[in-house]
C-alpha cells in the first residue's frame, strides 16, 4: 500500500533529461486491467539512468511493480 511521502524508484534519469522538481503520474500496469491513475510523485534525486521520486498524492494506493510512470510536469529550465 503506497501513501504520501513514500519513495518510488524509476528507470529514467538525468541522461533522459529528468531534473529535480519534475512531476510524474503513476498509473497501473497494463496487465492489471484498465489503466488508471494511481498517484503523482516528485523527482527528488537523479542518477544517470534512475530517479528517486516522493509520492505527493495518492488516488489508488495499490501501486505494484510494472506500473507506468509518465512525466506530467517539467521543472522550468
Amino acid at each position: 500500500i503506497t501513501s504520501v511521502q513514500d519513495v518510488i524508484y524509476i528507470s529514467l534519469g538525468a541522461d533522459d533529461g529528468l531534473k529535480l522538481g519534475d512531476v510524474f503520474g503513476i498509473s497501473s500496469a497494463p496487465a492489471a486491467g484498465p489503466v488508471r491513475k494511481q498517484a503523482e510523485a516528485l523527482v527528488v534525486h537523479t542518477d544517470a539512468k534512475t530517479a528517486t521520486l516522493v509520492v505527493l498524492q495518492v488516488t489508488q494506493p495499490d501501486i505494484r511493480a510494472g506500473a507506468t510512470a509518465r512525466q506530467v510536469r517539467r521543472m522550468p529550465s
